[in-house]
């Protein structure tokens, strides 16, 4: 007879998934997706910049339907209306991550205030 203790079945999440269909719409038929961008963004001759903490760098960019949201590490976050959706749809990186809520984003792409003011 085998004692080995054996764990219970629970359900796992995938969250990088293994197929295109496992996806869902490509970015840029989504009607919301993310994007974290570690560098600066220029808009014109101003940089992004965090109205709430200064920072000018490390941004989430989510874009939800026909507009651009910035969250800053701090989670401060606002629709920046100077930056064009089609700038976001041309430069964005591939899909690495598919999240069930903005909340789940915000937590593991560390946009949730654990590292407020570790890149200024």
């Amino acid at each position: 007879m085998d004692h080995r203790s054996q764990a219970p079945d629970t359900p796992t999440v995938d969250i990088i998934p293994d197929t295109a269909a496992a996806l869902g719409p490509a970015p840029d038929e989504a009607a919301t997706s993310s994007w974290a961008v570690p560098f600066e963004i220029p808009i014109g001759d101003r940089l992004i910049t965090c109205m709430a903490c200064g920072a000018r760098r490390d941004w989430l960019l989510i874009r939800h339907r026909d507009a651009i949201h910035v969250r800053c590490r701090c989670t401060h976050q606002w629709c920046e209306p100077a930056l064009p959706v089609s700038w976001y749809a041309a430069n964005h990186g591939p899909i690495v991550g598919v999240y069930r809520t903005g909340e789940e984003v915000n937590r593991l792409e560390g946009f949730d205030g654990t590292f407020a003011g570790t890149y200024l």
